[in-house]
């Protein structure tokens, strides 16, 4: 038995008298880029008795076609002699062998029809070479019974874009309202549209502490990660090699944790907005347009509030509206030696961050039911990373009260 032609590996092979030609094309290492996958030629006794097209199994899936070879068969497989490329919303883009009489309707079954996002009858970009010019000729086609047999050419193009209003756009609601689930949505829509559609809050609805994820800004929050953890590991290159910064092993070893967290945290993504009815009612840039992927999350009313950080016992407590935050810091049993005693963040329900100093501590300041106190550490050694770390730890506080709110 022999293949030749454009095989990856040709020559003279021993087979079972069992071999078909696709057992044949597999032992000798398939067809090569420029070789025939739709002209492979079966020749016995220096005739050709036979074409196979491997488009049938590899596209198609059917076996019907493959045939037993006879001793002294030789499986010749030429070049490719047209090709076809398909591109945008087909089910499988790409550059396709092209046999001589396909048409358009052929053509589009090879890349497995269209994507779901496209119309019922498409608008199809028809690139072609016009043989009398000798240049490319490229206008439009509707595709439809009119059009399914005109004739496809080597060389040509077929390209077809998406409908944007056929795409299925969902945003997932959960926690307090009263019809939870997920809802289709057409675009322009707003949080108060969907809110509405799921009947509105229950009674025990906390809107102040309604968490909007949104998967481009989650892309965003981890650039901006990845940004820090840079940030962090070159400044600390740079500490290093100055002789006259004092770096401790006090200030190394959280560093070096703190870009280990960046790089393995996966940001949720949330957006800072309000989901009072009244506001989103008459405040247009509250009332933002929802985005496919997005989830909206209602806790239950909360009545503690959290303190995490460099306090010796991080904690929640009991919300009682005479709490301020020094009594709050205190019931954690205080700050710890490595507090950095001059900033404190208070993160609010709504996911905002609010940065209090220290000597301030004894004037008014309001704390909500659901608010984080959160204490950074001090770095006494590196005055620059501490301006950059603090920012960071109170990030990822956020983040952690903002997931602590979905999971309860």
């Amino acid at each position: 038995m022999y293949v030749l032609g454009e095989a990856y590996k040709p020559g003279a092979y021993t087979l079972s008298a069992l071999s078909t030609v696709t057992n044949t094309l597999f032992l000798s290492g398939g067809v090569n880029k420029q070789g025939s996958l739709r002209n492979i030629q079966i020749k016995r006794g220096g005739q050709s008795v036979k074409t196979y097209d491997l488009y049938d199994l590899l596209i198609k899936g059917d076996t019907s076609t493959d045939f037993r070879l006879e001793d002294g068969d030789a499986l010749f497989i030429p070049f490719i002699e047209s090709r076809v490329r398909l591109g945008g919303s087909f089910k499988r883009p790409h550059l396709y062998e092209l046999l001589e009489g396909e048409t358009l309707k052929d053509v589009v079954e090879l890349a497995g029809g269209f994507k779901n996002e496209v119309s019922l009858t498409p608008a199809i970009e028809y690139s072609t070479i016009n043989r009398l010019t000798n240049q490319r000729d490229v206008f439009s086609i509707n595709y439809g019974e009119n059009t399914f047999n005109k004739l496809i050419l080597n060389g040509d193009t077929i390209n077809v874009s998406e409908n944007s209003g056929l795409e299925p756009l969902y945003v997932e609601l959960s926690g307090q309202f009263k019809n939870p689930g997920v809802y289709s949505f057409k675009s322009g829509d707003t949080i108060l549209d969907v809110v509405l559609r799921a009947g509105g809050y229950t009674k025990s609805a906390f809107t102040e502490g309604g968490v909007l994820l949104r998967k481009e800004v989650a892309e965003q929050e981890k650039e901006a990660y990845e940004r820090s953890a840079d940030n962090l590991e070159n400044l600390l290159v740079s500490m290093v090699q100055d002789s006259t910064t004092e770096v401790t092993e006090f200030s190394l070893s959280p560093i070096s944790s703190l870009v280990d967290k960046l790089r393995t945290t996966e940001p949720l993504g949330r957006v800072i907005t309000s989901f009072d009815i009244l506001e989103l009612r008459t405040d247009p840039y509250s009332n933002l347009e929802v985005k496919k992927g997005d989830k909206i999350h209602i806790p239950k009313r909360p009545n503690s509030v959290s303190v995490m950080g460099e306090v010796l016992q991080s904690t929640s407590m009991q919300y009682h509206p005479k709490y301020e935050l020094n009594d709050y810091l205190n019931f954690a049993g205080g700050l710890n030696s490595k507090a950095a005693e001059g900033n404190v963040y208070v993160l609010s329900p709504n996911g905002q961050a609010k940065l209090y100093k220290r000597r301030f501590l004894q004037q008014s300041f309001d704390i909500v039911p659901g608010s984080t106190i959160f204490v950074p550490r001090e770095l006494r050694d590196a005055l620059a990373l501490s301006r950059i770390v603090t920012p960071v730890f109170a990030d990822l506080a956020l983040a952690a009260a903002a997931l602590s709110s979905i999971n309860n």
